[in-house]
């Protein structure tokens, strides 16, 4: 017998300022909060108490917005400290050949 092919939906979507906020459904729901350096996903069962978009918007203003802020934010940092910490030095000294 063949898997079930399973369709990523989109269920809805949340206005922020700066993140963009999906519910999606995939088997289980999935809440991704995205910025500019970094994304992270939440995935929630059935029963979980998630099964639409205003579910979701009151679970992200109980507190879950504020904390992937800050998550997003170290995330951000990380990035951009290792980014940097890996690029070769630069050459300050023309090649002569």
């Amino acid at each position: 017998g063949g898997r079930e092919q399973r369709i990523m939906r989109i269920v809805g979507e949340i206005t922020h300022p700066r993140l963009k906020i999906t519910l999606m459904h995939h088997g289980r729901y999935l809440l991704k909060l995205e910025d500019v350096d970094a994304e992270m996903v939440y995935r929630f069962r059935d029963g979980e108490g998630v099964a639409s978009i205003e579910d979701a918007s009151r679970l992200l203003d109980l507190g879950l917005l504020q904390e992937a802020e800050q998550q997003l934010r170290a995330m951000r940092e990380a990035k951009l400290r290792y980014a940097r910490a890996a690029r070769p030095p630069a050459d300050d000294f023309p090649t002569i050949v």
